[in-house]
This record gives structure tokens, sequence and C-alpha cells, in this order.
């Protein structure tokens, strides 16, 4: 989809006991029906009992969730196929040069081509192995003890670090500036830990005054 649109659900149904997640992206109406992709669906049950979900610029949370950066992962990853891809390359054109007699160059190719994708899906196994068993699933695992508060702020915290290393960098901003939080729980429903006004709160006490006594 071009200039779409990124909506999240999420919270608890009348007869769910743990939250769901459900996103999609919208670009429109068509024919008077809204035209969506589905890009998330995720239910906390018993047995997947957490989850940390980036949205937008997910770059920085990543990072956090992961151990390392998805760009420097993907660089990594991409230089080690090209190098393999040379030296494998390099082997054939010497086995050629030094035997005697007729090679079979397409099974050469072949060989090369199987022996390369076999390495290349064995580091990526271990790669991502350790990085579920170091980083991923340690970090899943402390989530699931912290408290409201603490995951509120955790939040709010990777928000404000995703809006520092924009502003340090050349990347363009669409994080940033004062972040609302929210807490949704069963027992408590929907409640905002922070939300900011366009006015300053103390300024204009009368406008908290009217509100409640409404």
């Amino acid at each position: 989809m071009l200039g779409f649109t990124g909506l999240v659900f999420v919270g608890y149904g009348n007869e769910q006991l743990y939250p769901a997640l459900y996103s999609i992206q919208t670009d429109g109406v068509v024919s008077g029906n809204l035209r969506y992709s589905v890009t998330g669906d995720i239910v906390i049950s018993d047995e997947h009992n957490c989850d940390l979900v980036p949205f937008a610029q997910t770059d920085v949370m990543n990072t956090f969730i992961q151990g390392i950066n998805p760009e420097l992962y993907n660089v990594v990853n991409d230089s080690l196929y090209k190098s393999l891809a040379s030296n494998l390359d390099t082997y054939n054109d010497i086995i050629i040069a030094n035997t005697e007699g007729e090679v079979n160059e397409e099974l050469l190719e072949t060989l090369k081509q199987d022996f390369k994708e076999s390495i290349m899906v064995s580091m990526q196994n271990n790669i991502q192995s350790v990085l579920h068993n170091s980083h991923i699933q340690p970090t899943l695992q402390a989530l699931r003890f912290l408290s409201k508060e603490d995951l509120a702020e955790l939040a709010e915290s990777l928000i404000y670090l995703t809006f520092l290393k924009r502003r340090t960098t050349s990347s363009l901003e669409s994080v940033g500036g004062a972040i609302d939080v929210a807490i949704i729980s069963k027992g408590d429903g929907f409640i905002w830990k922070k939300r900011k006004h366009y006015f300053e709160d103390k300024l204009n006490q009368h406008f908290f005054q009217n509100y409640f006594d409404q």
C-alpha cells in the first residue's frame, strides 16, 4: 500500500482474561468499503504470556529486543553471503584450472549453490539461536515480572530513545515531542498515566475544576 495509515487496536474482550492486539494498515475507501490489510494479530495466553511489539519506526526498539541493530544484521548477512559466493567462485576456478581432462562445470556450479545455501542457512540459524537465547528470551522473561508502571515507563523510554536517535542522525523525524502514556488492565480499564495538554496545567486550574464538576 502507498500512503497508508496504521491502526492498532489493543485491549480486552468481554470474555477475555488476557489482552489482545490487532493491527491493520489502510489506505482509503474503495466503493464504500474500507481497504485494509492485517499486519498483526497477537493474543496473550498461558502459553504466550508476554510480548513487546514495536510500531512505526521500529529500529531502536528492535535493537533493544534483539540485541543487534536490524540494519547492521542485514549488512553482516549480506557481506557474509557475498564473501562466501566470491570464495566459492574462486575455488571453482582453481578446480577447473588444475584438473586434467574435462570438468563438469554445471555440476560444480550446482554444488557451489547448494554449498553456499547450506552454509548461509546454518549460519543464520546459529545467529538467530544466539539472539533468541541471549537477548530476546531474557528480555521477554524480564517483562513478565514488571509492574504496570514499569512497563509504561519502558514503553515511553523506548519511544524517547527513538526520538533521540532521529535527532542525532540525518534520518527523518517522525517520533518526538511529548509522549502520551496509557495503561490498559483488566481491572482498571483504560487509564492515562501521562497525557500532554496544549496548555500549562498550573496556569489553567479552572479547566480541571470545570471538567470534574460536570
